[in-house]
């Protein structure tokens, strides 16, 4: 807004100075004062690209959202270009439609629950979504598992508001599903299990084959916190009793919903 009505002066200013520098015509205060206001507008834009206050970011839409912001603003435009009755109820219709989509979109997430297995490199990381609250089991402490972009971007898709580290020891029933976790220690010798999810982290020394038909698990999930050649081994050892294998490493995270 500041520089953008100087900007024609600017060009035709260049414009002359390097016309009079190719003549050798070109006074040197005329150079000096062309380089001074260049100076300041590029002094100008630093300092406004210094203001925290000026950046937004992590702004998070759908694209349902989105089409619906664009409607209004159109809507907006047209109304102030031409003010009538019909416009103006072009407009009040996309604010009808703006409240009406973030209505349903706050009721969908409030309402999703998911149990989610991350990717990440020599970390396990498992975690509970429940509305906008996300629950998180992993090694890390508090404040290096929120600075994670990993979660950060999930949490800015997803609508998470409040990420709160939990313990979720080794067996979890989510929606009546049980989700066993089985890490460094290798323990997994639980009754009653029901065909559980089976997640592998911190490559556990077991035999895969023997955990297959004590558990008789519906899927194995090996995360990020394996070694790659052990999780190329239990993939082989699963196709061969016919049991789904996800490996993060390859399909990305892991989502559970009900």
């Amino acid at each position: 807004m500041v520089i953008v009505p100087f900007l024609g002066l600017i060009l035709m200013g260049g414009i002359v100075v390097v016309v009079l520098s190719l003549l050798q015509l070109i006074p040197s205060f005329l150079v000096v004062m062309y380089g001074g206001f260049i100076s300041l507008m590029n002094g100008f834009v630093n300092w406004v690209s210094l203001q925290e206050v000026f950046l937004f970011k992590d702004i998070g839409m759908s694209f349902l959202l989105m089409l619906a912001l664009y409607t209004l603003i159109f809507a907006g435009v047209l109304f102030l270009m031409k003010k009538n009755i019909w416009r103006l109820g072009y407009f009040l219709s996309g604010l009808l439609c703006l409240q009406l989509v973030c209505l349903f979109e706050d009721k969908n997430v409030n309402s999703t629950a998911d149990f989610i297995v991350f990717h990440k490199s020599r970390v396990a990381i498992t975690g509970i979504r429940r509305g906008r609250k996300l629950e998180i089991q992993a090694s890390l402490d508090s404040v290096k598992l929120v600075a994670i972009s990993l979660l950060q971007s999930y949490a800015l898709g997803a609508g998470i508001r409040t990420i709160k580290k939990t313990s979720f020891k080794n067996y979890i029933n989510f929606n009546s599903q049980d989700i066993l976790i089985v890490d460094s220690f290798g323990i997994y010798q639980l009754h009653g299990l029901k065909r559980p999810i089976v997640i592998l982290q911190y490559a556990p020394k077991i035999n895969l084959e023997r955990l297959i038909k004590t558990l008789e698990p519906s899927l194995i999930i090996a995360d990020g916190s394996n070694y790659k050649r052990v999780v190329h081994r239990w993939k082989a050892t699963a196709e061969k009793y016919a049991i789904p294998f996800h490996d993060t490493g390859q399909k990305g995270a892991f989502m559970l919903q009900p």
